[in-house]
C-alpha cells in the first residue's frame, strides 16, 4: 500500500522581504529601471513591504518601540512641511520612498537578519557604481545633463527619456557617489585582505576615477566634498574623531569664504603650466568650482537662500514657523536650515535625536576600528552636505541608512541594552 506524502510549502517571509527590497534599492539607484517600474507597482511593493515591517517586527521590545515610534514621528513631520501632504496618494508614495530604508534597515537588525542587510548594502554599492559610470558617459555626449536633471521638471519630457534610457543620475546619485568614498574603502580593505600595494592601489584609483567624474558632472559642492573626504581619510588614523569634526567645519568656512580667490588662482596657473593636459584640467576645476549651486546660484546667491532660513528660524526660534498660516517659503537650500526655520528648537532637537538613536542602533557596538572611522567620515560628510543642501530623498536615505550598517554589522556584536 502507498502511503502518499503531502509536501509542506515553506515560505521564508524574509525571503519575499529581500528580493522585493532589493527591487526598490535597484529603483533607487539605477535610473534606467523606471521603463519597468512604475510608480503604481512602486507603491504596491512599498505597502508590502511596509506591511511586513509593521506585522512581523518585535514591538514588545522597547527598544524597537521607540525607534519606529521616532521615526513614524519624524517621518509625519517630512510629509507637513514638505508638501506632500498636499498631493494625495503621491504625497504618501513620496514618504514611503523615501522612509523604506530606515524602517528596512531597523526591522532586519532587529530579526538578526544581517548577512541580507549586507546584501542589500552591496546591490546598494554595486547600483550607484553602474549609474556612476553611465553618468559619466553620459556627460560625455550630454555635458549639461546631470546639472540639468538636478532642476528638471515633469515637462522636460525630452531630458527625462534621456536619462533614463541612458542611465544618468543627477543630483542625487552624483552626491552619493563622493559620499559613499568612505564605503568603497571599506570595501578595498575588505577585499586586498592585507595586501598593502592592491589596497593603496585600488584606493589611489578610486579617488581619481571620483575626481574625473565630480569634474565633469559639474556640482560645486562635490568638490569640496572630495577634498574633505580625501583630507579626511588621510589624517584619521592620527587625528581623534573630535579634531576631525572641528578640521572639517574649518575646512567648508575656507573654501566657503575664499572659493573665489581658488578659482581665480586655478585659472592664472592653468594659464602658465606648460602642459595642455594639466592646464585643462585645472580650467575644468575652476569651472566646477565656480559652477555655482544646483540652480545656477553663486556663492552670494547661495548665501542669501540661507540667510532666509535663518531669518525664519530666529523669528521663530523655539517652535518654528509650520503652524503660522501665510508663511513664507524657507531657503530651500540647506535640509538642516529649513528643518529648523519649519520646527524650530524643539523640532530640531528632535530629529536630532532621532536620527542618533537610529544611527546607535543600526551600528551597534560599533568600536573605534578603522571600520568605524570610516563610518564616522562618512557621517560627517553627510551632515556637511545636509547643511549645504537639501538631501531629503530616497536615495540619500538608502545610503545613509543601509549601506554604512549593512558593511559592517555583520561583523560585529549587536547588543540591544534596555
Amino acid at each position: 500500500m502507498k502511503m502518499r506524502t503531502k509536501k509542506v510549502i515553506h515560505i521564508d517571509i524574509f525571503t519575499i522581504f529581500m528580493l522585493l527590497s532589493c527591487i526598490v534599492v535597484m529603483f533607487y539607484f539605477i535610473p534606467f529601471m523606471s521603463n519597468f517600474l512604475s510608480p503604481f507597482s512602486m507603491f504596491g511593493i512599498l505597502c508590502i513591504l511596509f506591511f511586513i515591517i509593521f506585522l512581523f517586527s518585535d514591538w514588545k521590545k522597547i527598544q524597537i518601540l521607540l525607534i519606529n515610534g521616532l521615526c513614524i514621528i519624524l517621518a509625519l513631520i517630512v510629509f507637513g512641511i514638505k508638501g506632500y501632504k498636499n498631493q494625495g496618494v503621491v504625497g504618501i508614495y513620496s514618504i514611503t520612498l523615501i522612509f523604506f530604508p530606515v524602517f528596512c534597515a531597523i526591522f532586519l537588525i532587529c530579526k538578526k537578519q544581517y548577512e541580507k542587510l549586507k546584501i542589500l548594502s552591496y546591490i546598494t554599492i554595486i547600483g550607484l557604481t553602474i549609474t556612476a559610470i553611465t553618468t559619466y558617459l553620459g556627460v560625455l555626449l550630454f555635458p549639461e545633463i546631470a546639472r540639468t536633471l538636478a532642476a528638471v521638471s515633469e515637462s522636460d519630457t525630452e531630458i527625462i527619456a534621456i536619462s533614463t534610457q541612458m542611465n544618468i543620475g543627477g543630483f542625487d546619485i552624483v552626491y552619493c557617489v563622493v559620499l559613499a568614498l568612505p564605503l568603497y574603502f571599506i570595501l578595498i580593505e575588505h577585499f586586498a585582505n592585507g595586501k598593502v600595494l592592491v589596497e593603496k592601489g585600488l584606493k589611489i584609483l578610486v579617488v581619481l576615477l571620483i575626481g574625473m567624474f565630480v569634474l565633469k558632472t559639474q556640482y560645486t559642492t562635490a568638490v569640496l566634498l572630495l577634498f574633505l573626504s580625501v583630507f579626511l581619510i588621510i589624517i584619521f588614523r592620527k587625528v581623534s574623531i573630535k579634531g576631525m569634526i572641528i578640521l572639517a567645519f574649518l575646512i567648508v568656512l575656507m573654501f566657503e569664504s575664499f572659493s573665489d580667490d581658488l578659482v581665480n588662482g586655478l585659472n592664472h596657473t592653468a594659464e602658465i603650466v606648460n602642459s595642455e593636459s594639466i592646464s585643462m584640467r585645472l580650467e575644468e576645476l575652476a569651472d566646477s568650482i565656480n559652477a555655482g549651486a544646483v540652480s545656477g546660484e553663486d556663492i552670494t546667491e547661495r548665501s542669501k537662500v540661507y540667510k532666509k532660513s535663518v531669518d525664519i528660524f530666529l523669528a521663530n526660534p523655539i517652535i518654528g514657523s509650520w503652524h503660522i498660516e501665510g508663511v513664507s517659503s524657507v531657503g530651500g537650500h540647506s535640509t538642516v536650515l529649513d528643518l529648523l526655520a519649519y520646527t524650530g528648537s524643539i523640532g530640531g532637537l528632535f530629529i536630532v535625536y532621532t536620527i542618533y538613536k537610529v544611527e546607535r542602533y543600526l551600528l551597534g557596538t560599533m568600536k573605534s576600528d578603522i571600520n568605524g572611522k570610516y563610518i564616522q567620515i562618512f557621517l560627517m560628510n553627510f551632515f556637511v552636505l545636509s547643511v549645504l543642501n537639501p538631501i531629503i530623498s530616497g536615495t540619500f536615505f538608502a545610503l545613509g541608512f543601509i549601506v554604512p550598517s549593512g558593511l559592517i554589522v555583520a561583523n560585529i556584536e549587536i547588543e540591544n541594552k534596555k
